[in-house]
């Protein structure tokens, strides 16, 4: 068995999810990256109220700690995953209230029943839940719902995208690239689903359980988009045992959170948190280990790399939450944000202020905002399959072009002067392979919901898969099972596997099939397993 694997990433660094600004709730979790995902944000399509064993319900309080029976599974199964190695939440078990999260997916991984492979619009049946605070104005869970859709409607109902084509070669290797905004811990698995007779109906989660993909290397790669840092590689943590598919690997993700049940906001003193998730206990630390920034009392294990800790993703600047501004004080007053929200919290009262202008965030909902200071994107000038997207535009006049998918920056310095406009029409991003027409002036595009624009996607989590023999088109989902929360996030994108060049002139196009379980590769590579 491989000692734990280790993650990290100043971007994550946080003062406290207490502390944050409502707009964080709705920013999503987590997306696939590449290959480029259907048409939709991948941070809105999953599925809430899932336990082992049982299906997810599609409801949830957003509550931390609850009885399973609250999703309609009065009796979830035993969970499997239980070895310090191959958790990533309470991994001692010393929270105050013991294993409370012992029926979240990553507990047994696989076990829990998604309600769609790709996922569900907003990841609720009947439109989210809406929480009211104290002052009476409502977050956002109830309004992130993917546009052009409802709440619920099944993620295979996303058509695949007509532009953009991904390609593998049968029998070699590939890379797969996710990204997150929120970390609740847990692991994933890379599926495939063949396409053919029965269309979008055929594409279930029992196909994609039944082909699922095996990593070809031991080590993830941590690409970081903003070209600050080469592919840094780090060891994976595998687990094999009491998983769904039998003995095909998932991996466990590498980046720790801050040690206390809510993963922000630990403090070795005992209070009670009466904000946020009605746990009284969430915000005590488990023990008082190695401080790292925005998590004084340690993490809940180890890190792999200075940059790979914390709760929150790299849509965050250090200090910054993932709207791009400050990070509320630990005393858990909210970022000031803008001056004019949450100043004026009603269409009349910011008319009323010449600064300010009433704003539409899509998805998000109107706020009060800047007049003149942020400027949405068209859609037409986001990629087609992000149309509500929360990758973050930095604002630049140089010349320098941005990816609007993975947030990387074409800078003619790194490429002996040649402007962006001079690379032949074949350009993809080196990072996440988005066409060249989708790219645009860096100077364009500014952060939605601030005056200091962060960064995009600073890095990515990659992994390289092995690609099955058989020839023909199919769907890829990831899906990621979630150890904190109830919650599994399962993102699609479309996948055509070629023969390779040289086998192509010998080779025939065969019918798709199920049993892609690569048992033997992974036997083969001798990968580290948590038994």
């Amino acid at each position: 068995m491989r000692s734990v694997s280790r993650m990290n990433c100043r971007s994550l660094s946080i003062q406290g999810l207490i502390a944050c600004a409502l707009i964080t709730d709705v920013l999503g979790h987590a997306t696939l990256v590449s290959p480029n995902p259907r048409g939709q944000d991948g941070n809105l399509w999953y599925q809430v109220g899932c336990q082992i064993g049982c299906v997810c319900s599609g409801a949830s309080s957003k509550e931390l700690y609850v009885n399973s029976s609250v999703f309609g599974c009065p009796k979830p199964m035993e969970p499997t995953n239980n070895a310090a190695a191959g958790r990533t939440w309470n991994v001692k078990n010393l929270s105050a209230q013991g294993d409370y999260a012992k029926y979240n997916p990553w507990r047994a991984p696989g076990h829990s029943i998604p309600l769609n492979g790709c996922g569900v619009a907003s990841g609720f049946l009947t439109g989210g839940f809406e929480r009211v605070g104290k002052t009476g104005q409502k977050s956002f869970y109830q309004s992130a719902v993917p546009t052009g859709y409802k709440a619920g409607d099944p993620g295979t109902k996303v058509p695949e995208l007509k532009s953009i084509k991904t390609v593998w070669t049968a029998g070699g290797t590939a890379e797969v690239m996710f990204a997150i905004d929120v970390n609740h811990g847990g692991g994933y698995q890379y599926r495939l689903c063949p396409k053919g007779i029965g269309g979008i109906n055929a594409i279930t989660e029992d196909c994609f359980q039944q082909n699922p993909l095996a990593f070809a290397t031991k080590n993830h790669i941590i690409r970081y988009s903003d070209g600050s840092r080469t592919d840094l590689t780090i060891p994976a943590v595998e687990v094999t045992e009491g998983v769904k598919p039998a003995g095909a690997a998932w991996r466990r993700f590498p980046v720790p959170s801050c040690n206390c049940d809510l993963g922000t906001g630990c403090a070795a003193t005992k209070q009670a948190n009466t904000n946020l998730y009605k746990g009284q206990t969430a915000t005590w630390a488990y023990a008082t280990e190695t401080a790292e920034s925005g998590c004084p009392t340690g993490l809940q294990f180890p890190k792999s790399w200075d940059e790979g800790f914390g709760y929150y993703g790299p849509n965050h600047e250090v200090g910054k939450n993932a709207d791009g501004k400050s990070g509320g004080e630990a005393d858990g007053k909210k970022d000031s944000g803008s001056s004019c929200h949450p100043k004026h919290t009603t269409e009349d009262t910011c008319k009323t202020d010449t600064n300010c202008t009433w704003t539409d965030f899509g998805a998000k909902g109107f706020f009060c905002w800047e007049g003149g200071k942020k400027r949405r994107l068209e859609a037409d000038e986001d990629h087609e399959h992000h149309d509500h997207h929360d990758h973050r535009m930095l604002a630049v006049g140089d010349g320098t072009y941005r990816c609007p998918v993975c947030g990387y920056i074409y800078d003619p310095k790194a490429h002996g002067g040649t402007s962006f406009e001079k690379q032949p029409s074949t350009y993809k991003c080196p990072v996440c392979n988005t066409v060249k027409t989708r790219f645009k002036p860096s100077s364009e595009y500014s952060d939605e919901v601030g005056t200091a624009p962060a960064n995009g996607y600073r890095w990515h989590i990659v992994d390289k898969v092995v690609v099955p023999s058989t020839l023909g088109g199919y769907v890829l989902s990831w899906r990621w099972d979630c150890e904190q929360t109830p919650q599994i996030w399962t993102n699609c994108a479309d996948i055509e596997i070629q023969a390779s060049a040289a086998a192509a002139s010998s080779s025939h196009t065969l019918e798709p099939s199920h049993g892609l379980l690569f048992s033997a590769v992974l036997m083969a590579y001798g990968f580290a397993t948590v038994k």
